[in-house]
């Protein structure tokens, strides 16, 4: 394996990794009344789903296996959220409207007839990104 990918591996990780520095925060707002925002969790979220698929249509463990943990991370977080928040319908709302766009993005490269597909989604999940 060359640097680069290497190197690509393990920026992804930490990035991941640093987004669990939100949950002490989530834990202390929900004491204090404040807000936290939730939309950076939700595009984390689908940035993860999204590439995690193209990880697996182009066979990529590298690209599968960081994009799973990142999935895992973000469902952990999305779940502090639900936890720590006031307005849990709220929350659950958001959050089901993110999962309903990763299942259109995943179900137009699954089920499209278009030679250029999997092109297409890599650019939709650049753009997500």
């Amino acid at each position: 394996m060359s640097l680069v990918p290497i190197l690509a591996v393990g920026a992804n990780v930490a990035m991941y990794i640093s987004q669990l520095g939100i949950v002490g925060p989530l834990r202390r707002a929900s004491k204090t009344q404040t807000s936290i925002p939730l939309l950076p969790s939700l595009a984390s979220f689908l940035n993860s789903v999204l590439w995690l698929k193209y990880g697996f249509i182009k066979n990529d463990q590298a690209i599968s296996l960081v994009n799973t943990l990142g999935t895992l991370i973000a469902l952990y977080i999305l779940a502090c959220f639900w936890w720590y928040a006031d307005a849990r319908r709220t929350v659950e709302t958001r959050v089901l409207l993110t999962i309903l766009c990763a299942v259109a993005f995943i179900g137009y490269v699954d089920y499209a007839e278009d030679e250029q597909k999997e092109d297409v989604f890599g650019l939709v999940c650049c753009a997500v990104t």
